[in-house]
């Protein structure tokens, strides 16, 4: 919606009295895609500023949102991937993992729930550094288990 908006010079807000809390649903959908798919990482902040511009949200707003994108993501993949723990099912637990890293690394945060015995969460670790060789291919293998420490609260 937001690209055809741009393509036919309509702004959201005024030209189409888009409510503020529609355009903030549809600012959470496009950097939750964007997020998953890559195209919005902490190295690459710059579509997410178009975004926010494009539907016409305040910083804070956006802020608020994104945080509020990110933490429910993250909740998500952490409760999948023990999830996956306990099923025995290794390489389900790394895709969460690394999934949840995504939005993580994005804005890292802690994760405050109480998903998941601390036990599991050290178990999680440990499986996430025994495959170090192959989480390695882009030589950040390091950056990734810091990061998880801090979101796993470790």
């Amino acid at each position: 919606m937001r690209k055809l908006a741009i393509q036919f010079g309509i702004d959201l807000k005024n030209d189409l009295n888009v409510s503020q809390e529609q355009r903030s649903k549809m600012f959470r959908v496009e950097i939750d895609s964007g997020i998953e798919k890559g195209k919005i990482t902490n190295k690459s902040q710059s579509l997410l500023l178009e975004i926010q511009n494009s539907f016409s949200l305040d910083d804070n707003t956006s802020k608020k949102i994104l945080l509020e994108c990110i933490t429910t993501r993250c909740e998500g993949h952490l409760v999948n991937g023990i999830a996956s723990l306990r099923r025995n099912a290794e390489k389900e637990v790394l895709k969460e993992l690394e999934k949840m890293l995504s939005f993580g690394n994005l804005l890292p945060i802690k994760i405050q729930s109480s998903i998941g015995s601390k036990n599991e969460k050290l178990q999680l670790l440990t499986l996430f550094q025994s495959f170090a060789p192959e989480l390695n291919s882009d030589g950040k293998f390091q950056e990734k288990l810091d990061l998880l420490k801090l979101m796993l609260d470790i």
